[in-house]
């Protein structure tokens, strides 16, 4: 063989070794069906256990289907047998000896975990070290690396939060000579394998925007990194946690421990809300948990006591949602976790069946957008064009729950927890759950054609409405909107129906799909076309003469907060033949999701329908619930409701009290017995709204009675003698009360906002001067600033009928405001909607802008195209000449003569020589978009 020959077969050689090496791994990862990345997949958190020991459990842990395992803290420590706090007060930035293990076993690890395609994550203490500083490494014993604060913290104070102690000593994060340490630290970490960290007690670690910066100094954005951030920041979470967010994802502790857990452990299936920072946040940067080391090893912490299989149901609904990883807690073996150990290998019950199926659902659908839906004790998780995940939070039994969205795919599964047949259709799964009320399914055998449309049937409010018709495992299609011809598509098609169709008006638009093997599926959606401008109200005749009536409402992810909103009662109403109801205004958000009436307590509550049933569907119209029936209804609210009379109004006497907070009621009658228990009484507990105004009110039987308001604080009131019918008072919290009227519905009209501002219309004159927290705006010009174009809003008190106006107030809240006569008018760029109106980009001279909410801030966009207005809205007509100014640009605004409006728009590339400032006073050169100072003056950077 010649030297050439030599060459070529050695380079073969080691051609073939690095496929055979690239084969083996991609078999031992890829096997398992792991994601690549962390963001994609689920974590074991290997809780105390020795490095040794998750290291024999990799195959385990892989076969589970989790992404990562999470270690606890690796610095220098005790190595000795030791409680598992120890591991959190650190006595040096050094990886090991500790009582996990070596550097070396950490490094053996990370080797052996990537070769199954596992990544590693390990907890960082960043923020203090031991209490004790005679057991610290001799750089960390300097008093001069730390706060001096001490350990008395307001938690509602962020510089506290950020320098105060929580036990230990508090690293003061903004020195140099601190974050250089934790930078070499991690980069340690990550030179022997590590994949990302885990930052424990991050809140208590300030931001740049604080002063500090310690995180951008540590970070490295090539590792995995999330921080422990419990409950809030303890300031501005809507700009601190957007801050933390730039560095690392942070944990949602509200979200898995108040509301997950805390409603599995009541058997209930949580609604999609209580903190869930999916709202506001992108889900990029969240974790989710069904349970932390801190709510199982604290002595006051939420799973303590909470049975293993309850945890699983709460991690199933935390592992199920799209792109947000989720940690799974091995629990400490032989304790109920106030004892934990350090060292102590964990509980592997983190392979049983449901949690494993649960894993590998996640990961076989990363990637298809999830819809969760909450009722009774059930809740779906369903993935687009995937399968579904079904918590029976009561454990085994039969269960009937929305596809949520429609996202899962129709078709006949096999849970493959528990073998049994589930069926998913358009709208529903139903199947039945063993005993560990998880059911996981997807990949269906036999998968049907089907077309699905954009948009669910039920109500729209518009003109018209635009649907796209998709394909789903079929080769052709076709769709029909009411008698029309029927029109062939394949892949998708977009048609539009409602266009010229009265308002109440069906349409039905029918379909049909052929599969691939020739099999052909027809079906329908009815759609109905609904007045804008109709309001839906709930009403409810109180069969079980609750002394309260509350409206709660739901739909898709979000709710308007259990036992729901106060209900009115309206003597005057009456549907089918009976008179007396409560009602509720449902908001535009909830007009078609579900209802259920509750007696108003939070916990302990009476409701229909009952406990573990979902609640009764609205679509669009107006709805009675008549003891155990239900219907539809075309009644409206009275002008005049009489206030509620719970107990029996001939003999009875109701107490309604005004206060800030909810007094104590002691009575007695004139044979001196006491109605109302041992002094001080009973505490007024029931609350109801009357024409808008809120009481406290409880009720007696007996005539007449005396009373006294009291503190239970050595506060009360006289003695109120002789009350001989239903009374209304207003009370101060100490001493002072006076007898009032009964609250008269005021003469005005009632306006609601969504948000901090919205465009508006009205066909009364009507007068803002008077109203608390309202203000109204007309546009009175416009400012031409640095080549940018500003509007110019002044504030107007009385406003003839047809102004447009632009309303400042609280969003969700309703005010009323009084109607008058008047003949002034306003020279105003905005033209009121007083009917529902079609407006085109431009009317004559003029280009139109309609009031939006663009990346989180109002402005005036311009009109791209026709579109539809409703009545009591109204639009900006600008100059064409003018508009050009803006280009395709939304238009900020100022408020003139408010200190608080914002002065210019400063240019969309700011001078990169002129100083910027922050509100919170930092300096910078290169401002992104916000509101800043500059040279003396509030500018938006847009």
């Amino acid at each position: 063989m010649n030297k050439t020959t030599l060459q070529q077969a050695k380079h073969y050689a080691m051609m073939l070794f690095m496929v055979l090496v690239s084969l083996q791994s991609a078999l031992a990862g890829n096997g398992y069906g792991l994601p690549k990345t962390i963001q994609e997949g689920v974590i074991l958190h290997c809780f105390d256990w020795k490095y040794t020991d998750i290291t024999a459990n990799l195959p385990n842990i892989a076969a589970a289907g989790f992404t990562a395992v999470q270690t606890s803290p690796a610095q220098t420590n005790y190595d000795g047998p030791t409680s598992w706090n120890t591991l959190y007060r650190p006595r040096d930035t050094e990886i090991g000896p500790n009582t996990l293990g070596t550097k070396a076993d950490l490094a053996t690890l990370c080797a052996e975990a990537h070769k199954l395609g596992i990544k590693v994550i390990v907890d960082v203490v960043a923020n203090h070290t031991d209490g004790v500083l005679k057991w610290v490494a001799n750089f960390w014993q300097n008093t001069d690396l730390y706060h001096t604060h001490g350990g008395n913290i307001n938690w509602g104070d962020r510089w506290q939060v950020t320098h105060g102690e929580i036990g230990m000593k508090d690293l003061k994060t903004e020195d140099p000579r601190v974050q250089q340490k934790f930078k070499a630290y991690i980069q340690a970490l990550k030179a022997i394998g590590v994949d990302g960290c885990r930052f424990d007690a991050a809140k208590h670690i300030g931001l740049p925007s604080e002063g500090d910066g310690f995180w951008p100094a540590i970070i490295d954005k090539d590792m995995f990194n999330y921080g422990e951030i419990l409950e809030n920041t303890g300031g501005d979470d809507s700009k601190l946690l957007p801050e933390y967010m730039q560095y690392m994802s942070v944990t949602d502790s509200r979200y898995g421990t108040d509301n997950v857990l805390g409603a599995a452990k009541n058997g209930q299936a949580t609604p999609y809300g209580g903190g869930n920072y999916s709202f506001t946040y992108s889900t990029d940067k969240l974790i989710y948990w069904g349970e932390s080391h801190d709510t199982y090893c604290n002595k006051k912490g939420h799973s303590v006591g909470v049975s293993q299989e309850v945890v699983d149901r709460a991690y199933a609904v935390a592992a199920s949602h799209n792109n947000i990883p989720a940690l799974y807690f091995s629990r400490p073996v032989g304790t109920d976790g106030l004892g934990a150990q350090a060292g102590a290998m964990g509980s592997t019950h983190y392979t049983s069946k449901s949690v494993a199926e649960v894993n590998k659902f996640h990961n076989a659908m990363a990637g298809k957008g999830d819809y969760y839906t909450a009722a009774g004790s059930v809740a779906s998780i369903s993935r687009k064009d995937g399968g579904a995940i079904v918590v029976n939070f009561q454990g085994g039994g039969s269960v009937s729950v929305a596809n949520g969205g429609g996202y899962a795919t129709p078709g006949t599964y096999t849970d493959r927890v528990s073998g049994n047949t589930f069926t998913i259709t358009a709208t529903t799964i139903s199947g039945t759950t063993d005993a560990s009320g998880i059911a996981v399914l997807y990949e269906e055998a036999n998968p049907s054609p089907t077309v699905v449309l954009s948009q669910k049937g039920g109500p729209f409010k518009a003109e018209s409405l635009d649907l796209t018709a998709t394909l789903r495992h079929a080769t052709a299609g076709w769709y029909q909107v009411g008698t029309a011809e029927k029109v062939n598509f394949t892949g998708n098609a977009t048609f539009t129906i409602g266009a010229g169709v009265d308002y109440g008006k069906t349409i039905t638009v029918k379909w049909g799909a052929t599969g691939t093997d020739g099999t052909e599926a027809t079906g329908s959606e009815t759609f109905t076309k609904t007045d804008p401008n109709a309001k839906v109200y709930v009403y409810y005749n109180n069969p079980y003469n609750w002394a309260n009536v509350n409206c709660y409402l739901y739909k898709d992810k979000v709710n308007n907060s259990w036992p729901g909103k106060p209900m009115t009662y309206d003597a005057a109403i009456s549907i089918n033949g009976k008179t007396g109801w409560w009602y509720f205004e449902v908001p535009e958000t909830y007009a078609t999701g579900h209802v259920m009436v509750t007696d108003g307590k939070a916990s302990g509550t009476r409701q229909y329908p009952g406990a573990g049933q979902p609640g009764i569907s609205l679509n669009g119209n107006s709805l009675y619930i008549d003891g155990e029936t239900t219907g539809e209804t075309t009644v409206t609210p009275g002008n005049q409701p009489t206030p509620p009379t719970p107990d029996d109004p001939t003999t009875g006497i109701t107490i309604y009290v005004k206060a800030d907070n909810a007094p104590y009621l002691y009575a007695w009658d004139n044979d001196k017995n006491k109605l109302n228990g041992q002094w001080p009484g009973k505490l007024m507990t029931a609350q109801t709204t009357i024409n808008g105004i809120s009481f406290y009110y409880q009720s007696f039987n007996e005539n007449p009675i005396n009373i006294i308001f009291n503190d239970n604080n050595n506060h009360q009131t006289a003695n109120i003698m002789g009350v001989t019918s239903t009374s209304y008072f207003s009370y101060d919290g100490t001493t002072g009360y006076e007898k009032i009227e009964p609250p008269v519905k005021p003469d005005g009209v009632e306006i609601t906002l969504s948000g901090e501002y919205t465009s508006f219309a009205s066909s009364e004159n009507l007068n803002f001067k008077d109203v608390d927290g309202l203000k109204a705006y007309i546009v009175s010009g416009y400012k031409k600033s640095k080549g940018n174009l500003t509007i110019v809003l002044l504030k107007a008190d009385y406003v003839p009928a047809g102004t447009g106006l632009i309303l400042k107030g609280t969003a969700n809240t309703t005010y009323t405001v009084g109607k008058m006569e008047m003949e002034a008018g306003y020279h105003n760029f905005l033209k009121g909607v007083t009917t529902p109106t079609t407006i085109s980009t431009t009317e004559g001279d003029n280009t139109n802008y309609v009031f939006v909410k663009d990346n989180g801030r109002y402005a005036f966009a311009k009109v791209a195209s026709t579109r539809s207005l409703p009545a009591g809205k109204a639009y900006l007509r600008l100059p064409t000449s003018v508009s050009a100014t803006a280009g395709a640009k939304a238009i900020g605004f100022v408020i003139e003569g408010e200190t608080t409006g914002v002065n210019e728009v400063a240019p969309a590339t700011p001078a990169s020589d002129e100083d910027y400032y922050t509100l919170s006073g930092i300096k910078t050169r290169k401002p992104t978009r916000g509101i800043y100072i500059h040279k003396g003056r509030k500018v938006v950077v847009i």
